[in-house]
């Protein structure tokens, strides 16, 4: 998979094009270079939770002036429903794939998994073209066992801070039966943190109790590193088995 990715890369460069994912908390510039973390977590078989969005950004790199169209491409089709965002300033912006750019942009690629999707791993490959000559970016998506109870509301918290309100006062927000939008990356953050509070209520006392040695208790500061909250994210796929309907924490 890396070779295929290298190699993917390696023919954009030679077109003066490429296309890098990278997960929804990495602080990523206009033009698509990496600002922080220093080294970014390659998103290469990304894990997701069904009835529940995932979130991962593209940076896309062209020369400036260049036109480019970007498809999102899925084996099985319909595999999940895929949403494209433009980033205009601190806002997103809806665009349709095939979506035509001009010059290095950043995409948010926002993904939802239908509750009742299979187990199983599944292609979703962005592809960035110039004239007929098109880099493909090889994600391999694992669908996992974890299903998020319900949709939630959007909020202006940050990940660590709502699931800080969940496990150490026990304080959820009031979610909705539908499918909430961000406009912003920061009301993305936040949708998917709630999602995760959602899994959390229904785990184990484990798992609640590994999330909040992760964060590192309820008055730890936040930490420099961006992608941090992944660490947290992480829990729920390592150990799929410990995520089962017990009720929340007493």
């Amino acid at each position: 998979m890396k070779w295929a990715l290298l190699l993917g890369l390696a023919s954009g460069f030679l077109f003066g094009q490429s296309i890098q994912v990278y997960s929804e908390f990495a602080q990523l510039s206009d033009s698509g270079e990496v600002v922080a973390p220093e080294n970014p977590r390659e998103i290469l078989s990304p894990t997701v939770a069904r009835n529940a969005f995932s979130s991962f950004q593209l940076a896309i790199q062209v020369p400036s002036g260049v036109k480019f169209l970007v498809y999102i491409g899925q084996n099985p089709d319909n595999a999940a429903k895929v949403t494209l965002y433009r980033r205009d300033g601190p806002t997103l912006v809806p665009v349709v794939a095939p979506y035509e750019g001009v010059s290095s942009q950043v995409l948010v690629m926002d993904l939802w998994v239908d509750a009742n999707a299979p187990v199983r791993r599944v292609k979703i490959e962005p592809q960035v073209g110039i004239d007929g000559e098109w880099v493909i970016y090889p994600m391999e998506v694992r669908v996992s066992e974890p299903v998020v109870p319900k949709a939630t509301a959007e909020s202006t918290m940050t990940p660590l801070e709502i699931m800080r309100l969940y496990l150490c006062q026990g304080r959820r927000f009031v979610t909705l039966d539908g499918h909430g939008v961000g406009v912003s990356l920061p009301s993305l953050h936040a949708r998917n943190a709630q999602q995760d509070v959602e899994l959390a209520s229904v785990g184990s006392d484990a798992v609640r109790q590994e999330i909040m040695r992760a964060m590192g208790g309820c008055d730890a500061k936040p930490p420099a590193d961006p992608e941090f909250y992944l660490r947290v994210r992480d829990i729920f796929f390592a150990s799929p088995q410990k995520v089962r309907r017990d009720g929340p924490p007493r």
